[in-house]
């Protein structure tokens, strides 16, 4: 059985190249011109490989394999050379290439991954803030569904969170501490599974720092 490849660029030519390319080498191929449709395809699909742009129409192809169902094998391929989203692409564990690629880079870099496929939890990068743990963990909601933050610094928190198989980990949303009348936006950064369904997860505070920083400095 041939391996499964979701390209998600939002240029219409180059799913189609990068299609016909990875077709004519034996492998089956998914394109999604968003990343909204890539998380559609991810989760109906579940490829074995992703092939994503860094520019998509607002979002950055690197959060659909951070916050991917499940550990996902990717290439990013992008036309902007950039030594912090590189460093970021292989922390996650992606090849980083950048356009023009030669259809036999290409062709390497997807045996490659796919001859590879495994998944290590992303090393800790250098920390801009001290990361300061909370005992016991703070219950905190996302939407409806219950976490518990497990340790905050000025810039995000780690939480913890059970999810329903197939559920994609939403790439930003809004978290409510109900007790501490405080709502804010984050950004999921990574995800880990611990067993089961349990994931622990990193997020950056995209919205309402100034309260985040006065709740961190009240609760730590």
């Amino acid at each position: 059985m041939s391996s499964r490849i979701l390209i998600v660029d939002d240029d219409h030519d180059t799913q189609e190249m990068v299609g016909i390319l990875l077709t004519d080498a034996g492998y089956e191929t998914i394109t999604a011109g968003s990343l909204h449709a890539a998380v559609d395809a991810i989760v109906e699909h579940e490829p074995d490989l992703l092939i994503t742009d860094i520019r998509l129409r607002g979002y950055n192809g690197l959060q659909l394999i951070a916050t991917a169902p499940s550990p996902i094998a990717a290439i990013v391929v992008t036309g902007y050379q950039d030594a912090v989203i590189e460093a970021e692409a292989r922390r996650l564990g992606a090849e980083y290439l950048v356009k023009p690629v030669a259809p036999p880079d290409l062709l390497r870099a997807v045996r490659h991954k796919l001859a590879a496929v495994q998944w290590t939890v992303p090393p800790p990068g250098p920390r801009r803030w001290e990361r300061k743990p909370l005992s016991p963990a703070i219950a905190a909601v996302a939407g409806s569904a219950p976490l518990q933050i497990l340790d905050v610094s000025y810039g995000g928190l780690r939480f913890e969170i059970e999810r329903v198989p197939g559920q994609f980990l939403p790439l930003s949303f809004n978290m409510t501490l109900p007790e501490r009348h405080i709502s804010v936006g984050v950004d999921v950064v990574w995800k880990n599974r611990q067993d089961g369904l349990r994931w622990v997860c990193g997020a950056a505070v995209s919205e309402n720092r100034p309260r985040w920083r006065e709740l961190v400095d009240a609760i730590s």
